[in-house]
This record gives C-alpha cells, sequence and structure tokens, in this order.
C-alpha cells in the first residue's frame, strides 16, 4: 500500500521545509510569487491518514490524502490575512524567469547559491490539485479548514519563538 500526502503544511516542522513558507509570508520575505496552484493538507491529517491506511487500508492500493486545492493567489492572500500582513505581488512567469536566470548568473560568479531558479519557478507555476475522496471514502481521512492549519502553525512558530508577534492579528494569535 502507498500513502501519498499533498503540500503538506502545520505545526511542529522543526525543521522548516513546508512550514517556512507560512512563515515566509508572515515574515514578509517572499517579495512576489507567479501563479500556480497546490493542495495543501496539515500535517496532523497527513499522520491520521497514515494510521488510518495502516488500520483500514488495502494492500495493493494507493490512498492520496490530500488537502484544499488551492491556487496561489488564494493561498497566499488566506495566510496573510490570518497573519495580518499584506500579500506580496503576482509577477508573470516570464518576468519571474527571467529574474531567476539573472539570479543563478550573479550566485554562479559569485560562487554561491541562487536565491531563486528557473527550475522552482516553472514548478511554482504549476496547478497539482489532487483529490483524498478514495481516502476519505475507505480510511476516513479528514481535512481540517485552511484557515485553522494556518493559525494553529503561527501559534506554534510564536510558541517556539521562530515567528514574532509584530502585528495585531499575530499578537492575538501568541496570547
Amino acid at each position: 500500500m502507498v500513502v501519498r500526502p499533498a503540500y503538506v503544511l502545520g505545526p511542529g516542522d522543526v525543521h522548516g521545509s513546508s512550514a517556512s513558507i507560512l512563515l515566509a509570508f508572515a515574515r514578509r520575505r517572499i517579495p512576489a510569487y507567479v501563479e500556480g496552484g497546490a493542495s495543501f493538507c496539515d500535517v496532523r491529517d497527513v499522520a491520521d491518514g497514515h494510521v488510518a491506511a495502516l488500520e483500514r487500508g488495502r494492500a495493493g492500493e494507493a490512498y492520496v490524502l490530500a488537502g484544499h486545492n488551492l491556487a496561489m493567489s488564494e493561498m497566499i492572500r488566506r495566510a496573510c490575512a490570518v497573519a495580518g500582513v499584506p500579500p506580496p505581488r503576482r509577477v508573470p512567469v516570464p518576468l519571474a524567469l527571467a529574474f531567476a536566470a539573472a539570479q543563478e548568473l550573479a550566485a554562479r560568479a559569485a560562487g554561491r547559491r541562487p536565491r531563486t531558479s528557473r527550475g522552482l519557478v516553472r514548478a511554482s507555476a504549476l496547478y497539482t490539485f489532487a483529490s483524498s475522496a478514495k481516502a476519505e471514502r475507505e480510511l476516513g481521512y479528514r481535512v481540517r479548514p485552511f484557515e485553522e492549519m494556518v493559525r494553529d502553525t503561527y501559534r506554534w512558530a510564536l510558541a517556539t519563538g521562530r515567528l514574532r508577534p509584530d502585528t495585531p492579528e499575530l499578537s492575538a494569535l501568541a496570547s
């Protein structure tokens, strides 16, 4: 049996791999983005889905643990609203590709890693929506509301010192 989570977010990400995007929005560290889309799910729902797959999954089956299929503009708007910060600007893919190419050249000349790459821009412009209907039906998989996932991630980051409460919205989450 195979369990395939979508784009996992949520509290407790001590390595910063998935929560980092939400924290970067709250810190206003992402100046721009390209439109694309993904299925965003909570790590706690994914953990429950893995347990349910072990208990009720069928051998030879694959279960997609998806979440909220959102365009990046919608995901960013909603995540930034929870943090009380303005969303970054959306830029056209060709402009982002040109910027990334310049970043790659400058980084190569300086002997360092680029801040972005053309590959990352291309990947970000994809729509990777998914359905967890089979996991919901066969495993009882459930997806919590998107804003709850974002709020809980910010609360965790505030409680662990990974994020400062520098907006009224974040201050409210910290108390």
